[in-house]
């Protein structure tokens, strides 16, 4: 008996973030409220799962064809996702999560304050939450401004962390700070 569940509509999902369609961050939130919807009735073959807010996240992140107003709505649509999965007791958000939403603003905030502040508070969840890995920090090299990635990652609990001489040293990888 073949039936939609989770996997079905994370790879749909997914296709839609690979596409190079201007409504795929709509479309994937049109997916995602059908199975919170039809979770919320019962239906747990086909609950959201941290993929899925993951994926949905990343359709939103890839969302850079369009206009302002469109890549304004996959901003809102992938914040929302985020959100939405914060608050889940179901399932909770991966590294993977923290990465996407950092992806997000990089692609989608112009540079400057507000996305400085916005990336040091992510980072912030995904340490609080013990996910803030190399790859976390990574992203967070690509989208916050070196002098604030310097600050937050400073401040950063991380043994295997430390900054000499303006050059970032992380498990034997040395990354400078221009």
């Amino acid at each position: 008996d073949l039936a939609p569940n989770t996997i079905g509509y994370n790879a749909v999902i997914d296709a839609f973030a690979r596409s190079k369609s201007v409504s795929k961050a709509y479309r994937a939130e049109l997916l995602l409220e059908r199975m919170l919807e039809e979770s919320d009735k019962g239906n747990l073959s086909i609950r959201p799962d941290t993929i899925t807010f993951n994926s949905v996240i990343n359709a939103a992140a890839k969302s850079v064809y369009g206009d302002s107003i469109s890549r304004n709505e996959a901003y809102l649509i992938g914040l929302n996702a985020f959100k939405t999965l914060h608050g889940l007791d179901y399932c909770k958000p991966s590294s993977i999560t923290y990465i996407t939403f950092l992806k997000l603003l990089d692609n989608l905030v112009e540079s400057g304050t507000s996305r400085d502040y916005m990336a040091e508070k992510v980072f912030g969840l995904s340490d609080s939450s013990g996910l803030a890995t190399e790859g976390v920090k990574a992203q967070l090299r690509k989208t916050c401004s070196p002098l604030v990635t310097k600050r937050i990652l400073s401040s950063c609990d991380d043994k295997d962390y430390h900054i000499q001489k303006g050059k970032w040293y992380t498990k034997g990888t040395l990354w400078k700070i221009d």
